[in-house]
């Protein structure tokens, strides 16, 4: 029997938004029977074996072509969809998104501008005239539409790969008990009081650590209890440099800024590009930031509030656990999960904190607040909903 966890959801609502468009700038891959309905449509000069999602080559066209190789969907015209009556899953979908590790989870892709949280964001909606749906009941009816065999059949699969990958985190004697990793990052979580949570955070998971014990009293107070890492700001660049330094432009996080317009970040001889991105994949610089000038701002006591609610909802997600579970394996099981998990939690907040703070300076902000905090989200969630992931997505 599976466990379907919607739990994400239900503090949502969702209006999908006139000359937003985000979803469309997402590459679909179509599957047999979308496939064989767009031959019948003779919607074939739309499609490519060319895979934005790893860069890959298909012998036979599955997915649909992006405009100029890198902009919005190949049915997209005036931000309106062409084929909106047989549209492919992945945009039907959106912005959920299906994650199958030791469960079915269903994900709010926050980088979506029509989610509202209807527990905080009441007025927001009501001043600006807008309205909303339950996204709790988008995700069920999407989960319906799934057929039941197909769903049992991947979810199989998944467990078949998480076993796999039990067995080598105890053969290598560095496993830890998924339940007991999320314990310990409320309780780390919990501790969040500004910024230097972060610091605090990487400089334990940077001490090797082999059979830590999650289930000490005491360990979130150590964790917290340590130096803050001294070269953060480093650590930051380098890992968004290697992001944001792409070859291939349609690799680089695009996301839609207040004035609905989409905005792409690319990083090139350190200089970060901010800019504007068209339907056909013209890209026109807004701002050039030399990477020296870059700086993390400092927190307000209602900006460490949203980060840190970010910072539980990723330890509540399953795509992070199959993250971490990916990361332990790219460093071929040699650190114990808790440091992983530890040090995984600490680095993706912090290239959130890098983005927030690339925006503050795009803005002309000096500290990051709410408002701010969330513009870093918008900008950084579907980056990491997108990350590596052991697990499967439908």
């Amino acid at each position: 029997m599976m466990d379907i966890d919607y739990s994400e959801l239900e503090r949502y609502d969702h209006q999908c938004l006139d000359g937003c468009g985000l979803c469309c700038l997402c590459q679909p891959e179509l599957d047999d029977d979308e496939l064989a309905v767009f031959r019948k449509a003779g919607l074939e000069e739309g499609l490519t074996n060319y895979h934005v999602q790893g860069g890959q080559k298909t012998d036979e066209p599955t997915a649909i072509k992006l405009q100029g190789g890198r902009g919005a969907c190949h049915f997209l015209k005036d931000l309106r969809c062409q084929i909106h009556d047989v549209r492919p899953r992945p945009c039907r979908q959106f912005p959920v998104q299906v994650h199958l590790l030791r469960r079915v989870q269903v994900n709010a892709n926050l980088a979506c501008p029509g989610i509202f949280d209807n527990t905080s964001d009441r007025g927001t909606m009501a001043s600006s005239g807008k309205g909303g749906d339950s996204l709790l009941a988008f995700g069920k009816e999407t989960i319906s539409k799934i057929p039941q065999d197909e769903m049992e059949d991947i979810f199989e699969q998944a467990v078949e790969i998480v076993k796999e990958f039990d067995e080598h985190t105890l053969d290598f004697e560095v496993y830890q008990d998924p339940g007991a990793l999320k314990d310990a990052g409320t309780d780390l979580i919990n501790g969040m009081k500004g910024s230097d949570w972060i610091a605090r955070t990487l400089a334990w998971s940077n001490e090797e650590s082999i059979g830590t014990d999650l289930k000490n009293k005491t360990f979130a107070r150590d964790v917290l209890s340590h130096v803050p890492e001294p070269d953060i700001l480093e650590v930051a660049n380098d890992g968004n440099i290697d992001l944001l330094d792409q070859d291939d432009l349609a690799q680089i996080p695009v996301f839609v800024d207040d004035d609905m317009k989409w905005i792409a970040l690319r990083s090139r001889k350190n200089i970060i590009d901010v800019m504007r991105m068209e339907e056909d994949g013209s890209l026109e610089t807004m701002h050039e930031i030399p990477m020296d000038s870059i700086k993390l701002m400092d927190w307000t006591s209602d900006g460490t509030e949203v980060f840190q609610n970010y910072a539980r909802l990723l330890n509540d997600r399953d795509p992070f656990m199959g993250y971490v579970y990916q990361v332990c394996a790219d460093q071929d099981f040699q650190f114990d999960l808790a440091t992983v998990y530890i040090g995984t939690m600490a680095t993706t907040m912090l290239d959130l904190w890098w983005r927030a703070s690339l925006m503050g300076m795009v803005k002309g902000e000096k500290s990051i607040g709410q408002n701010l905090a969330k513009v870093g989200i918008k900008s950084f969630d579907m980056t990491s909903l997108g990350a590596p992931s052991i697990g499967l997505f439908i």
